[in-house]
């Protein structure tokens, strides 16, 4: 946080404290935000790829994109989030999660970029555009699946959904 304040075209927030609240606390920096571009960011990421920010950039900038996911990985170097399908796991599931880091999934599906039903908002690039023409993401959902929700609600919009694997943050 130190590093980041010290960066000119850096602003730092701190939003009231009140009830945690995933979505709200997104809304509220959307609602903040100047740029074309948000990065939805957990505190608990660590970013493996040097130039993270900007191969997220460049698959946002493509046309009718939306939201743009990468790969993250537990501590321990297995697949926590290659994007998500609906369905999985009741509702909705990370797949390819627990498989080794490296690994290509099933039919190679967990090295090569593609459209998804879902990302994670763990680390969810979104074109403000998209976000705010959706209304953000719904406050109901405070901790869990409000992703999920938010990325359905962004595709029925028309908006498309990449996850990537050339984008790689570890999630502790």
């Amino acid at each position: 946080l130190i590093w980041a304040s010290q960066q000119p075209q850096v602003r730092v927030l701190a939003y009231p404290d009140r009830p945690f609240n995933f979505s709200w606390v997104n809304n509220w920096g959307a609602g903040q935000a100047t740029g074309d571009v948000l990065c939805l960011l957990n505190d608990d990421t660590e970013v493996i790829t040097p130039d993270w920010l900007e191969k997220l950039v460049a698959r946002i900038s493509l046309d009718g994109v939306g939201a743009v996911g990468p790969m993250m990985y537990y501590p321990d170097d297995t697949i926590q989030h290659a994007g998500v399908v609906l369905g999985l796991d009741g509702i909705a599931g990370h797949v390819f999660r627990g498989a080794p880091r490296g690994s290509t999934g099933y039919a190679g599906r967990a090295c090569l970029e593609q459209d998804l039903s879902c990302v994670t908002a763990g680390c969810m690039a979104v074109r403000k555009e998209a976000y705010l023409g959706i209304g953000g993401m719904d406050e109901s959902f405070a901790v869990a699946f409000n992703d999920v929700d938010f990325c359905i609600r962004l595709r029925a919009a028309g908006w498309r959904i990449i996850w990537t694997p050339v984008v790689e943050l570890y999630h502790h």
